[in-house]
């Protein structure tokens, strides 16, 4: 809808009356009703892999973009390629394609379990893939671990895809767990340039681990 509202700013002068009208019918599309659609979340994911080099800094920032979008359909789609980029890093066996979708906590958590910082480091030889890696965590982190819904707020604004921002208690301490073990390791990784270890540090203890502060008290 944005493109083609632009597309249609850049015709001719002359007309002027005929590019406002139609800029009025494509902006007032309701795409709202197309929220929830799964099909939908799907197309838009698969057309951004794609149509656009999404590797690295570039998968980040489409992710962070669309994940402060007004647009409930694209902050779903942003969640979708997150999972795309935790894909393409960490290439866990999949038994069939499946689509482009947001997934549970409980997914995320899975590919938590497949992670080991140290022999990441050490068998890609990459901090460069390691820093994505984190940054993409740290996404998620912001996008749902941390948030916070009462019952009939989750159901009401996700409606089916609740269950994908619902986070239980035991989730967010898993998590929380594995920050703090995986911060320890990074110490640990070996580099040529030290400024390399910092910042993958700063990540965890500027990022990622103080946004915990907050509810220390609510983790045993």
């Amino acid at each position: 809808m944005v493109v083609a509202a632009e597309l249609i700013r850049g015709l001719p002068l002359q007309s002027s009356n005929i590019r406002r009208k139609l800029r009025w019918k494509v902006e007032s599309i309701p795409l709202d009703k197309f929220s929830h659609s799964a099909a939908c979340i799907h197309l838009l994911t698969k057309a951004l892999v794609e149509d656009v080099p999404l590797e690295g800094l570039n998968l980040e920032h489409a992710i962070n973009q669309l994940s402060v979008s007004l647009s409930q359909l694209q902050r779903y789609v942003a969640v979708a390629l997150l999972f795309v980029g935790l894909e393409a890093i960490l290439k866990p066996p999949r038994k069939a394609v499946q689509p482009y979708q947001v997934h549970t906590v409980d997914t995320f958590l899975g590919y938590l379990e497949l992670l080991n910082l140290r022999t990441l480091s050490v068998q890609r030889n990459d901090l460069q893939a390691l820093y994505n890696l984190l940054r993409l965590l740290s996404l998620y982190q912001n996008m749902v671990i941390m948030r916070k819904y009462d019952k009939d707020e989750l159901e009401r604004e996700h409606k089916q895809f609740a269950e994908c921002f619902r986070v239980h208690p035991e989730q967010r301490n898993a998590f929380w767990e594995w920050l703090k073990k995986s911060s320890s390791l990074v110490s640990c990784i070996s580099s040529n340039d030290p400024v390399d270890n910092l910042i993958l540090a700063d990540l965890f203890e500027i990022d990622m681990l103080p946004l915990f502060d907050d509810i220390l008290e609510e983790i045993p």
